[in-house]
């Protein structure tokens, strides 16, 4: 099992939906600061991040673009092709978090933003990616 371990902030609006099977999902992008510099700039790294069920559920009513957090969880990799050359997409399933502000600084940055997108299409659609495999549409 590879598990990783991060600090970072939700980098684009997450997206709420259901899988194929009915089971609720929630995904989103997670950037994080790495201690490799170009310039003067650190770079960050952006890991897509997903999870599933009653706790994506809930999540889904307090997470917004700029959410500070610290997560835990499995790393995955799903191989696909594409115009015959094969693709690798990594995500993370989310397995533990950390909310890394006030409850009164959540609630101004909800003010400010939007909550997740509920969308009727899957992760693999607005992501641009075949739906092949075995996946996180299967849980």
């Amino acid at each position: 099992m590879n598990i990783t371990f991060g600090t970072g902030r939700v980098a684009k609006k997450p997206i709420f939906d259901t899988t194929k099977n009915g089971v609720p999902r929630l995904s989103f992008q997670f950037a994080m600061d790495s201690s490799i510099k170009e310039g003067e700039e650190y770079l960050s790294y952006y890991v897509s991040v997903v999870m599933y069920g009653s706790r994506a559920e809930r999540m889904a009513e307090w997470l917004t673009v700029g959410s500070p957090l610290a997560i835990s969880g499995e790393q995955g990799t799903r191989v696909y092709e594409e115009n015959g050359v094969r693709q690798y997409y990594t995500f993370l399933r989310l397995d533990k978090y950390q909310r890394l502000e006030s409850r009164d600084l959540a609630n101004l940055r909800k003010v400010n933003n939007e909550k997740p997108e509920v969308v009727d299409k899957g992760l693999d659609e607005e992501m641009g990616l075949p739906n092949v495999g075995r996946g996180y549409e299967d849980y």
